[in-house]
């Protein structure tokens, strides 16, 4: 008797919305940077929270959808509402990996007036210079500010969060964050330098397009 084969795709991608394995597939829920103003960050904080809500809520019925469907058997009454149920979920996650990128865009754009940068998602060894000179390992919830120099070991992997979009660094990499004025007179020219250059346009406070 055969089982239904539905189940097992869709509760690995939800159960994989909380784990390291669904990395690829599912962005990371960066944090909200302390560095914002307090109305910001508040504003920041509960849509954090309710996307946090909706994770639990998606994560609680993939397991519900587990339990009920992963055994049916191909020839059971149950195939069609299980399908059903699959469709469903799937929507759900959709929905959910919407929200988090509109979040993070929501981030990129709050730090932007200000030529900060957030850490989106890091990994391994990330290591910011400290003004003795030495390197010290740097914070998850991190914001980079100008001048600040990064450095990343043979493990290390740290993408950063500005309002254009991610820039991602891989192992042994060090870079330095410059935000200047540039010719643009409505905003800034963020450069990344190491060794190669990326061109970031950062909007002015009290400029909205």
């Amino acid at each position: 008797m055969k089982k239904l084969a539905i189940t097992s795709s869709i509760a690995a991608a939800i159960l994989a919305l909380a784990s390291a394995a669904g990395h690829a597939q599912v962005p990371p829920m960066p944090q909200v940077p302390g560095a914002l103003p307090a109305s910001i960050r508040e504003r920041l904080l509960k849509r954090r929270t309710a996307l946090a809500s909706e994770l639990e809520a998606l994560q609680s019925k993939g397991a519900a959808f587990n339990a009920k469907c992963a055994t049916v058997a191909s020839d059971s009454p149950m195939v069609q509402e299980c399908a059903s149920e699959q469709t469903q979920l799937e929507g759900e996650r959709r929905h959910y990996i919407a929200g988090v990128a509109a979040f993070k865009n929501a981030i990129g754009k709050a730090l932007g007036p200000y030529g900060l940068a957030a850490i989106e998602s890091m990994s391994g060894k990330v290591e910011r210079r400290m003004p003795n000179g030495g390197f010290a390992r740097m914070p998850a919830n991190a914001v980079l500010h100008a001048g600040d120099e990064i450095a990343t070991g043979s493990d290390g992997h740290v993408v950063l969060l500005l309002v254009g979009g991610e820039y991602e660094f891989g192992p042994n990499e060090t870079f330095l964050y410059k935000p200047e004025p540039g010719k643009n007179i409505l905003g800034f020219r963020i450069t990344i330098d190491n060794g190669r250059e990326v061109d970031e346009p950062v909007a002015c406070p009290g400029v909205r397009g």
